[in-house]
This record gives C-alpha cells, sequence and structure tokens, in this order.
C-alpha cells in the first residue's frame, strides 16, 4: 500500500481529482489501543465513492488475540465474543487492498489509519 503514497492538502487539487472522476475511499479503523507496534486491528471499514456518489462498501470486524479494554468496548461497542469469530488479519487486509484499487485514500486519522493497516 505504500507505492504511490502522497499525501494532497491542497483543496483545489482536491476539488480538481473528485470533478475528474477519480474514485475516493474513506476509511477508518479501530483499533485494541493507539500504540500501532503493539496493538490490534480489530474493525476496518470504508466507502468507495466518486462525484457520481457511493459505489460500493466494505465493513468487517477483525479477530485480535489481545482482550479489549473496558475504555475499548466502551468506544467501540465490540467486546471479545464479538470478534472471536471474526476473521483474521490475514483475511481481511487482501480483501480490503483489492477493494481500495485504483482508488484515492481519505482518512480523517490517516497516519494512524495506514500504520495500523500496514502492521
Amino acid at each position: 500500500m505504500k507505492e504511490n503514497l502522497r499525501l494532497i492538502t491542497s483543496f483545489p487539487e482536491i476539488i480538481k481529482m473528485f470533478e475528474s472522476g477519480i474514485s475516493f475511499c474513506a476509511f477508518d479503523t479501530e483499533s485494541t489501543g493507539i500504540d500501532v507496534k503493539n496493538e490490534n486491528l480489530i474493525e476496518l471499514g470504508a466507502v468507495k465513492f466518486s462525484k457520481h456518489g457511493i459505489q460500493d462498501t466494505f465493513q468487517s470486524l477483525v479477530s485480535s488475540p489481545k482482550q479489549l479494554s473496558p475504555f475499548i468496548k466502551e468506544l467501540t461497542g465490540l467486546n471479545d465474543k464479538i470478534l472471536s469469530s471474526a476473521p483474521t488479519p490475514a483475511v481481511i487486509i487482501p480483501k480490503f487492498i483489492e477493494f481500495i484499487s485504483g482508488t484515492v485514500l481519505v482518512a480523517h486519522n490517516a497516519q494512524f489509519d495506514l500504520r495500523l493497516v500496514n502492521a
């Protein structure tokens, strides 16, 4: 996912891309905590869209060997039992990479989300 990584901060450039019909993919992650090296991905969601509207959506819970803290349970609404039957990152990440292929990624907390997915 790192090959074509470029941060776009110019609003006029983003508008120009949007108006050209390029597909964007807004995505978000949930994790067991904020330290990417020691925490785990537990949910991944995305919406693929262009100027023509929503094209597709992606959502999956992700199993984690780590138990969720009370804070994360309250924040996400998830619990260990729900995640115990979720697919592993090895199953979900390739599907997500295929889903985002050919799109411009959009994220509110992009540095964290990309580091988490890459980890």
